[in-house]
């Protein structure tokens, strides 16, 4: 961490990566070659060489070379790393193995023992079929059980049939792990649709071992997939069969 000041004088921290990224760069240089042997052999840079690299910021993306038959998008940037599912998504047990490839590659490649923060993401869209002509907000509510009442001081003040359309946030604390939920209002396939992105993250640091990452992955995962079947139940019949 270098130092800098801010209009007061004080002084600030300022990520190394924005002061100096060669080391962000070799990193990346070397990560790239281990998951080349994976087969992600198509390489997008979004931020040019030279340009500062914020903590967190994508910086490459890398795909395999048989889209078809491997949908998987991987992420890395300072303090980043993210292994994605691109639809069609069918199920963890055919995500996992990717995961743990793209792992592997990102532990070879690092030369430091500092621990992780693991997270699992889903993003589920409900359209169509599944919502049935209702508004997102009345699915959210009748369907799904998030319900959103309006206070008397703002409900007076609608005007016209126009359905209200809203979103929610909401963190809720697990054992060891923090659930963050949010719905919204958005588009698949052209048409309206829900959106539900629910994501887990182990609250304490992980060890950089395959093996524990792997686990608390999975145990994230479980958490997600649980809360999921219970929330769809009322309308499993309207889900895909997977």
């Amino acid at each position: 961490m270098a130092q800098g000041r801010n209009e007061a004088g004080q002084p600030i921290g300022i990520p190394q990566s924005l002061v100096d990224p060669s080391r962000d760069e070799e990193f990346f240089h070397r990560f790239s070659g281990a998951i080349y042997q994976h087969g992600f052999k198509q390489t997008e840079r979004l931020v040019p060489l030279g340009m500062p690299l914020p903590h967190g910021s994508v910086v490459y993306r890398y795909r395999h070379e048989n889209t078809k038959t491997s949908p998987i998008l991987v992420q890395i940037g300072p303090g980043l790393f993210s292994t994605n599912a691109l639809p069609p998504y069918k199920s963890w047990s055919e995500f996992r193995p990717w995961l743990e490839l793209s792992l592997s590659a990102l532990l070879k490649a690092r030369t430091g023992v500092s621990p992780f923060k693991v997270s699992v993401r889903y993003i589920d869209a409900f359209s169509g079929d599944i919502t049935q002509e209702k508004t997102i907000a009345d699915f959210f509510d009748s369907e799904l059980g998030f319900k959103i009442v309006l206070p008397d001081s703002i409900s007076k003040l609608r005007h016209g049939a126009d359905s209200i359309r809203s979103s929610l946030s909401m963190t809720i604390p697990l054992d060891g792990m923090q659930m963050i939920i949010k719905l919204g209002e958005g588009y698949v396939r052209g048409g309206p649709a829900g959106i539900l992105d629910t994501q887990v993250t182990i609250v304490d640091e992980i060890e950089p071992d395959l093996g524990i990452i792997l686990g608390a992955r999975d145990n994230a995962r479980q958490v997600i997939h649980d809360s999921f079947m219970d929330l769809v139940n009322p309308i499993i019949n309207t889900l895909l069969p997977e």
